[in-house]
C-alpha cells in the first residue's frame, strides 16, 4: 500500500515540473465573437445567425473606434468589455439562448454609444450619492427605459436599464422607479436611491 502511495506522489511531483501532453490552455481572451475559431456555444450561435453576427460586428466596430473603453476598469456603473463578454457567453445556459444574446448585444451597444460622452441636458441635474457609491452622481433620461449615470462634471459613467428581474439577460445596472425616486441595482445588490430625472 505504501509503495502505491509513494509512486502516486512521485508521479504527481514529477509531472508538476513538466508540461503535460494533455493540458488544455485557457481560451484566448475575447472582447467580441471570433467567427474564425468559435470556441464558445454563444460564439457558434452568433456566427451562424445573421442578425446576431451583424450586432457583433457593430459592437466590434465600437470597441475598435473607442479603444479606451476596452481597457477601462470596471466600476459600480460600468462593466468591462471582457467581463461583459464572459457574462454574455453564459447565455448558452439560458432557455432563451438567442433572446438572451439579442438583449446582451442591444444593451452593450447602447452603453458604448453613451460612454465617453458628456450628458447633454437642458435641465439642472440634481446630484445624489447612493450609499454603495464612492462619489456623487447625476441621472438623466436617455429614453423611457434607460437612464444615463454621470459624475458631477457630466461625464457618463454608465447606463441603467429598466427591466424585469425574470429575464434571461440582466443589465449590469437596473433601475426601478418608485414614485419620484429611482432605485439603482447592480447585478447582485442595490446601489442606492436617487431622484428620478
Amino acid at each position: 500500500m505504501f509503495g502505491i502511495l509513494a509512486w502516486g506522489l512521485w508521479a504527481i511531483t514529477s509531472a508538476a515540473g513538466q508540461p503535460s501532453a494533455f493540458a488544455v490552455p485557457p481560451p484566448v481572451e475575447q472582447l467580441t465573437a471570433d467567427c474564425n475559431r468559435p470556441v464558445y456555444a454563444s460564439d457558434q450561435l452568433v456566427c451562424d445567425d445573421g442578425v446576431l453576427r451583424s450586432l457583433d460586428a457593430q459592437l466590434a466596430s465600437q470597441v475598435r473606434d473607442k479603444p479606451h473603453l476596452g481597457t477601462l476598469d470596471g466600476t459600480t456603473y460600468y462593466e468591462t468589455q471582457s467581463a461583459w463578454f464572459k457574462r454574455r457567453s453564459l447565455c448558452a445556459m439560458k432557455p432563451g439562448h438567442r433572446q438572451c444574446l439579442l438583449a446582451a448585444y442591444a444593451e452593450r451597444i447602447r452603453i458604448l454609444d453613451a460612454m465617453g460622452s458628456n450628458t447633454h441636458t437642458n435641465q439642472a441635474l440634481k446630484g445624489c450619492k447612493p450609499r454603495k457609491a464612492s462619489e456623487a452622481i447625476t441621472l438623466s433620461r436617455l429614453s423611457s427605459d434607460a437612464i444615463l449615470v454621470a459624475n458631477m462634471k457630466g461625464e457618463v459613467l454608465g447606463v441603467a436599464f429598466q427591466q424585469e428581474a425574470d429575464k434571461d439577460w440582466q443589465p449590469f445596472i437596473r433601475f426601478e422607479k418608485n414614485q419620484s425616486k429611482v432605485l439603482l441595482r447592480g447585478l447582485s445588490n442595490p446601489i442606492g436611491k436617487c431622484q428620478y430625472p
